[in-house]
């Protein structure tokens, strides 16, 4: 799901020149290409006409888009922007006014809508109740995100404009390539309005009718909750992230994030917190927190944005409320996007059938060859190296050469006919003896930086005879070389507990599903009294 978040001027002031979203002067003006970035980008998602011919080709939308960052950005560059494009992008921020209005059954919600002209909808009336269905739907619609996200989820109401109800305007927004607009009025936290479209049947929408409406009020319902937490767009990635998880949540059977999916996995070397189609396609971590930590945790997160003062965010707000933060939550989570699609594993993602499919670098090892290789990944971003395993004799010898820059994890995965085993490796080098009783082994390089990008990860892979002993044990939690009773006490500390209960390591989750339980006995058990 798509949306656009956008600060409105209040429809009586005469001009755009002081948007108050952040209270930053920035006197320095944009170079010529920044500033024809910004207003087509802007531009792509209000009124894509305005592009130049010459840069339709690169701006127009090709997929549903969000303008969340595109007008934030340029809200934010205000008082950089020269005065023929302020002037330009100014009509675009004016409240829309509607021939009728209708309030919803619980009067939380007034519903304005034309009932002819270009965003009129249809007036189809089947209960004779003199209000088209489309405007009767859509007020039960969002009476039902209403008690789902607020009273259930328990999430802050939207902040109030003055007139006790929230405001949904109907438009047509079809040609804008967009599914819904939030729009916030301003401030660390914020009023906001919404609009969505007339009747969600343009092409342009993978998810249509009345699905696309009830998918919308949930993304942008959401949005206007977020507002009440942290509205600057500094976190427009974090709010197009989890309003697109919360989709999901709300309308579990209509999948429109689905669509995005592919972008993700064909791309896991990407930021988390890139730009781009990367927020909607990266709201696949917001499922895995869900599944695996609890609904509850991406709340805490909202929790910890809207404690801080009016401030620029700094990414540290989210990974406070993460649980270790992100560099224990990434881990698992990356075990787990290998585990979708052809490979999917039961017991991680409910849906994971369904994803897209990582495509890691391959090797096939030569005896007493070296294979090297290097892949490029981003800040919290990872990639993916797999060696079949089954047809070799003898052992592995991988190292790993990990830029300066970056602090980073990397994940041994070791399969052999089901899930996987899942050890997280000690240094830089790992040797595995009588490798063939594994199907494959992947291995997982991750930065769990929050800043820094194009680092650089270099492999080598070895199969070599004389490798004789395994230098990461499966569930050597002590690193002493053996596989002892006293691992078993420290797992024993474990069992039974979940990522978020006192007591928990996630070393000791040896599949790395999220939980202590049994299958993580089970593979303790199949390696007690392994050593060097």
């Amino acid at each position: 799901m798509t949306a656009v978040i956008l600060i409105a001027l209040n429809a009586s002031s005469p001009t755009f020149a002081q948007p108050s979203l952040h209270d930053i002067s920035i006197p320095n003006p944009l170079h010529p290409s920044a500033e024809e970035r910004i207003f087509c980008n802007a531009c792509s998602v209000l009124d894509p006409s305005l592009i130049p011919e010459h840069l339709r080709a690169q701006y127009l939308p090709k997929h549903p888009t969000c303008g969340t960052r595109a007008i934030l950005e340029a809200i934010h560059n205000w008082k950089r922007l020269g005065a023929n494009t302020r002037a330009k992008l100014t009509t675009f921020f004016q409240r829309p006014t509607n021939q009728r209005t209708h309030p919803s059954a619980s009067g939380r919600f007034l519903i304005h809508y034309d009932v002819s002209g270009f965003h009129a909808v249809s007036t189809s009336d089947a209960d004779g109740n003199g209000i088209p269905d489309y405007v009767d739907f859509t007020a039960t619609t969002f009476d039902d995100v209403w008690i789902r996200e607020i009273e259930e989820l328990g999430y802050r109401e939207p902040p109030d404009d003055g007139d006790g109800v929230y405001d949904v305007h109907i438009q047509q927004l079809g040609l804008q390539g967009v599914y819904g607009l939030a729009f916030a009025a301003g401030g660390f936290t914020s009023s906001s309005y919404i609009q969505i479209d007339n009747d969600y049947t343009d092409n342009i929408f993978l998810t249509r009718g009345s699905d696309g409406l009830q998918v919308t009020a949930a993304h942008e319902f959401f949005h206007a909750i977020q507002f009440a937490y942290f509205a600057p767009f500094d976190a427009a990635w974090w709010q197009e992230l989890t309003a697109t998880w919360m989709e999901d949540v709300i309308y579990d059977d209509v999948n429109d994030y689905y669509q995005y999916q592919p972008f993700f996995f064909q791309s896991p070397e990407t930021s988390l917190d890139e730009s781009g189609l990367q927020p909607f396609a990266a709201s696949i971590f917001g499922h895995h927190l869900q599944q695996a930590y609890g609904t509850e945790t991406i709340k805490e997160t909202w929790e910890s944005l809207g404690t801080r003062t009016p401030t620029k965010y700094d990414i540290l707000d989210i990974d406070v409320a993460l649980p270790g933060g992100f560099a224990s939550v990434l881990p698992r989570f990356v075990v787990w996007n290998y585990l979708t699609d052809t490979r999917h594993v039961a017991g991680y993602y409910d849906e994971g059938t369904e994803y897209g499919e990582v495509s890691p670098a391959i090797i096939t090892p030569v005896s007493g060859i070296t294979v090297a290789g290097s892949k490029r990944i981003g800040h919290l971003a990872s990639t993916y190296i797999l060696i079949k395993t089954s047809n070799l004799s003898g052992g592995l010898q991988v190292s790993f050469s990990l830029e300066a820059g970056s602090t980073y994890e990397v994940v041994m995965m070791l399969f052999r006919g089901g899930g996987p085993e899942v050890v997280p490796l000690a240094g830089t080098d790992v040797t595995i003896a009588n490798v063939s009783k594994y199907d494959e082994v992947v291995f997982i390089p991750i930065s769990t930086s929050t800043t820094g990008s194009r680092f650089d990860i270099g492999y080598s892979v070895l199969n070599s005879t004389s490798v004789s002993s395994t230098s990461d044990l499966v569930g050597d939690f002590d690193s002493d070389g053996s596989v002892a009773f006293g691992d078993f006490l420290a797992f024993a500390e474990s069992f039974g507990k979940g990522p978020k209960d006192p007591g928990h390591d996630r070393l000791h989750d040896l599949n790395a599903d999220g939980s202590i339980g049994f299958s993580d006995f089970l593979i303790f058990a199949t390696h007690f009294g392994d050593s060097r």
